[in-house]
């Protein structure tokens, strides 16, 4: 194409007065001939595979990726462009060791050391291998999914296991929206008085020793019935379905939902106590001990002389358990799924 580019009057920036400039299009069709070379030419990736699962080691805190791919014809596989994710907090180091941004070659091995502390770190990245011969590029893409130990305590604060160092960043740790403390096990509360130190118990409010909002959620690894899932069992209950007052159903949880009914759980007991005794619990309005006024029983669907009016048979401790237990009938297993990169966990069933 020709264009002529002037004015009238005056001097035009950079052109004179009838000045011209030509531009040369290349139209839309058939790709350049070089690029049709490129069509004989494969980009097979061997390492990673899609998919792949990847865990830091429990005591080297290293996690490794091995890449590797190879070209048809042979020759083209020097020249493989590696895109290598980055996990912030972790420092990567790449063998044989490379100055580029994009390593060349065809074969690396990747080292991560230190586990982050963001648990959205975690999870799936993606490693791209390119091959660009002249103008013309083929590209192969593989997820890989990043992991940590659930169980071992080597995450940047070392105090206790990496699944309750990084669920409590999650929305699992924010009851019904709002923000908690959530303490270890035991943390401050006396040990005589710490319901975590029976197996089956996963959590505990102790309105007398735990501070504002802070609930407990219990070492899952040992008090909960099988270690390797987390499985817990609550009882499905709730008063505006009859049908859950006689039947005796249950719901099971595992992995990082064990943890998010913990916490809602517990919430709700702090919930109830400052809503029902916001003085502080009272002997006398409440002759049955089941920690609610037996003024406001009636109207909630219990026995003000009764500790347990429902689930007669099964010790569920008291009306206010049962109220709690209400709490989490709505909540749907697999809700948090996606924040669970714990090995074992929601992500990497064993």
């Amino acid at each position: 194409m020709r264009r002529d580019i002037g004015r009238p009057m005056g001097p035009s920036p950079g052109c004179s007065h009838g000045s011209t400039m030509t531009l040369y299009l290349r139209v839309q069709g058939e790709p350049a001939e070089e690029c049709q070379k490129m069509k004989s030419v494969e980009l097979l990736v061997i390492s990673p595979r899609d998919k792949d699962r990847h865990v830091f080691g429990e005591h080297s805190n290293r996690l490794t990726l091995e890449l590797e791919a190879k070209t048809v014809p042979a020759h083209y596989a020097d020249f493989i462009e590696w895109t290598i994710p980055e996990i912030e907090g972790s420092r990567r180091t790449v063998f044989p060791a490379s100055t580029l941004q994009a390593p060349k070659g065809r074969k690396f091995t990747v080292v991560y050391e230190g586990l982050p502390e963001d648990n959205n770190e975690f999870g799936r990245k993606t490693v791209k291998a390119t091959l660009k011969v002249d103008s013309c590029r083929k590209e192969a893409t593989r997820e890989v999914r990043i992991f940590y130990p659930r169980d071992e305590n080597n995450n940047p604060e070392g105090k206790h296991p990496n699944w309750f160092y990084y669920w409590k960043q999650t929305p699992a740790a924010r009851p019904f929206g709002q923000n908690v403390r959530i303490g270890y096990h035991c943390t401050g509360i006396p040990h005589e008085k710490c319901s975590c130190r029976q197996r089956g118990v996963i959590g505990q409010f102790n309105p007398y020793y735990s501070g504002y909002k802070t609930i407990n959620v219990c070492n899952l690894k040992t008090n909960t019935w099988i270690p390797k899932t987390f499985y817990a069992e609550l009882p499905a209950v709730k008063r505006s379905k009859p049908s859950t007052l006689s039947e005796r159903n249950y719901f099971s949880y595992t992995h990082i939902d064990t943890f998010a009914v913990a916490v809602m759980h517990e919430f709700t007991h702090f919930n109830h106590f400052h809503t029902f005794w916001p003085d502080g619990w009272k002997e006398h309005q409440d002759l049955d001990g089941d920690d609610l006024p037996d003024r406001l029983e009636p109207e909630m669907g219990f026995h003000p002389g009764k500790k347990q009016t429902h689930w007669a048979g099964v010790d569920l401790s008291d009306d206010e358990e049962f109220l709690t237990l209400e709490a989490t009938y709505d909540y749907r297993t697999g809700t948090f799924d996606r924040y669970d990169w714990a090995k074992p966990g929601k992500n990497w069933p064993e």
